[in-house]
């Protein structure tokens, strides 16, 4: 159950509720919004793109954003950085590990985004994108530190599995946060 903030109502019926000082989570207030357009007597419920519409675009819409931007940016390295390291490695792996290698983050980040955007409709998208983007750093570390060929395919596919786990966690925090005219920009 969620316990709204407020202030006690005035005497005057004409004077809104005012806001807790203290109510100051971003999330919260979002929630506070949703529920404020909430009416129990109507059949119909309140579009949730009007909703976020009316909110705007304020610090915590900005945060979110710059947060799946960094994310989407450290995804995009991790995929890149073989090709930076392949050809230092080439001299002592075979053709066909190099090509698994490749390969490997590929199916990572197919089964990943399967999995994790499933689980972040169940868990939530905060702990989700969390949990993806330590197994991409854990994974790309112990990638780094071992020289044998199957456990670098194994870590490979792992950090793919993190880094496919955050694109559908990305872009939907994005989506769900930010108004429909802001979307795309």
């Amino acid at each position: 159950e969620i316990e709204l903030k407020t202030c006690p109502p005035s005497s005057d019926s004409s004077v809104p509720a005012q806001r807790d000082p203290t109510f100051d989570e971003p999330q919260d207030q979002m929630v506070d919004v949703l529920l404020q357009h909430a009416d129990p007597m109507k059949d119909e419920d309140a579009d949730y793109d009007e909703l976020v519409a009316e909110m705007g675009v304020g610090k915590y819409q900005w945060a979110v954003c710059l947060i799946c931007m960094f994310c989407n940016a450290t995804d995009a390295i991790e995929i890149m950085s073989l090709s930076y390291v392949l050809p230092k490695i080439d001299e002592t792996i075979s053709k066909e590990t190099a090509g698994a290698l490749s390969s490997a983050v590929f199916f990572g980040m197919l089964i990943g985004a399967l999995v994790c955007g499933v689980l972040a409709d169940q868990l939530g998208r905060r702990p989700v994108l969390l949990y993806t983007m330590i197994l991409n750093a854990v994974f790309t570390a112990c990638f780094a530190l071992f020289d044998n060929e199957h456990m670098m395919i194994l870590f490979r596919f792992l950090t793919g599995f993190g880094v496919g786990g955050c694109v559908p966690v990305i872009f939907t925090l994005v989506i769900e946060v930010v108004p429909m005219q802001w979307r795309g920009r």
